[in-house]
């Protein structure tokens, strides 16, 4: 991760120019400007596959550029993960002459973004209205809520025909405008400079050329996009991190109260040691699933729901903490932190794009049944993957799957290798019994329990790649200590630990360290 988030953070120009810019973009709620930058780095290049002369590798390479775009700002962060999203359908399931086309396009830094929802329905995909008719060759009909639907010079649309739902390429440059118009970008809570609007399609003419793979297929190969794209949503959720948490910790710095700087004051230590180890847990995860998931995509459809359940709120709930320690001055919009308010509201999309946290929780508790055989076995796998310095081939977006079925590399590396001697590994050893039990006991009639318990099942898995992260890296300062992942785990697990970082260990990230496990320098 050394390698992938340095190479960024030195395409980028610092942080800290981009401040202003961003802060006038959001209070007009203009188009980040700083897009037309990005272009010119050709950033777009790197959701292209190698095979059509792009930089794309794999969805960890995806994610390390994810995190260092939305430390500077979410809103084009999204903007610009929202070409991915609308590109991944057609990489995994379309005809070799969509893929050149696309390929061109990005190239020529054109938006792309996928047009799934639509005002009535909402997450309720199956229920979409837009209709091609296949004797006329025409597609009608409103998306609505739509990242990039006004700026991209393409778009991946869910439809239904007579046979169900389908997916269409559509490329603005091939069309007249008269068959199709927009609706007005909608004034939104956070990211408001985002082109979220939507667009009405009016007998536009498609040829079954324009499909994305085969007929009715449509919701099987979305639902194999979001894999990928709920896994990448954490790049978005630990930017925002970066940033919060790196203004509070030089507000605690600089800040003098009753004779001495709050940074030294064991409350203040115990606060920040709480936000910290919440960032630390959600990058473990995040870098295993996305690394795990570029060796053996299968086990996307479920990890890839874990980390959408449970890594937004959890930095939702890191920003809250930092809120509190900030004080008044996380509420401002002037002054030295006035993006901190901003990557505040910014971040709360994050829970509801790609599947809300009651969505995804739902998909977990669907998989019960397989989930009783994941927690128990004993599968070889190997486990240098997990290593951030190690090589991962060229993702094969065609590997994706609908399902693991019995199979898990998590609890199977765990079970396998684990010291039975380590106190974490106790603790999280008891929790994976406890948790067996409970499905054993489980009634799949009652939503609400399974909700809770697939929650549960998100706190082990976090709590278990934890442990593989540590066991498969060096990491920096106290973080490397038996007592740290005590302390993370007893985070996770949300059990009381009177544990907390030193006031040193702090200082050392304000020297233009990444907020992470590992000694990296960004470019602020």
């Amino acid at each position: 991760m050394k390698i992938e988030i340095a190479k960024f953070e030195k395409l980028l120009k610092r942080r800290s120019e981009f401040i202003d810019v961003i802060y006038e973009d959001d209070e007009q709620s203009q188009f980040p400007s700083e897009m037309s930058y990005y272009f010119q780095q050709n950033i777009l290049s790197y959701f292209i596959p190698s095979e059509f002369k792009g930089r794309f590798e794999h969805p960890y390479q995806t994610f390390c550029l994810g995190r260092v775009l939305a430390r500077r700002n979410l809103t084009s962060a999204i903007a610009i993960g929202q070409s991915f999203l609308g590109s991944i359908p057609v990489w995994l399931a379309g005809t070799q002459e969509q893929k050149e086309a696309l390929a061109k396009i990005l190239s020529n830094s054109g938006a792309n973004c996928l047009a799934l929802t639509e005002e009535k329905h909402g997450s309720d995909l199956s229920a979409t209205e837009v209709f091609y008719d296949q004797e006329k060759e025409v597609l009608s009909g409103t998306k609505w809520c739509i990242n990039n639907a006004t700026k991209g010079k393409a778009l991946t649309v869910l439809a239904m025909t007579k046979q169900g739902p389908t997916l269409f390429f559509v490329k603005k440059d091939d069309i007249s405008d008269k068959f199709f118009s927009y609706i007005n970008k909608i004034k939104t809570h956070g990211i408001r400079g985002a082109d979220i609007s939507g667009i009405i399609f009016s007998d536009l003419p498609l040829k079954e050329e324009a499909f994305v793979g085969r007929q009715a297929r449509g919701l099987e190969i979305v639902a194999k996009t979001m894999h990928v794209s709920r896994t990448l949503c954490a790049s978005f959720s630990l930017g925002a991190a970066d940033t919060t948490f790196r203004n509070t910790l030089d507000f605690v710095n600089r800040r003098v109260l009753y004779g001495k700087n709050l940074i030294d004051d064991k409350r203040i230590l115990c606060l920040l040691s709480e936000s910290f180890a919440r960032i630390m847990a959600c990058e473990a995860l995040s870098c295993v699933v996305s690394r795990v998931g570029t060796v053996q995509p299968e086990f996307l459809s479920l990890y890839s729901a874990v980390i959408k359940a449970y890594i937004p709120p959890l930095i939702d709930q890191q920003i809250k903490i930092c809120s509190e320690i900030m004080g008044a001055r996380y509420y401002l919009r002037e002054n030295d932190y006035p993006l901190f308010q901003k990557f505040l509201r910014d971040h709360a999309v994050v829970s509801l794009f790609d599947g809300s946290v009651g969505v995804n929780l739902s998909i977990i508790a669907s998989k019960f049944n397989n989930i009783k055989h994941h927690i128990t076995s004993e599968e070889i796998y190997d486990q240098s993957i997990l290593n951030v310095n190690e090589k991962l081939p060229e993702f094969d977006f065609k590997r994706l799957k609908l399902s693991a079925r019995n199979k898990d590399f998590l609890f199977s590396s765990f079970l396998r290798t684990s010291n039975k001697q380590n106190k974490g590994v106790q603790k999280i050893e008891k929790y994976r019994l406890k948790f067996l039990e409970s499905l054993d006991g489980l009634d799949h009639k009652d939503d609400y329990q399974n909700r809770k318990l697939a929650l549960d099942y998100c706190r082990l898995v976090s709590a278990v790649s934890y442990y593989l992260f540590l066991k498969n890296n060096k990491v920096y300062g106290q973080l490397s200590q038996e007592s740290s992942l005590e302390y993370i785990l007893s985070i996770i697990f949300e059990e009381k630990n009177s544990y907390h970082y030193s006031a040193s260990f702090f200082k050392n990230f304000l020297s233009h360290k990444m907020i992470s496990h590992f000694d990296i320098e960004v470019n602020e």
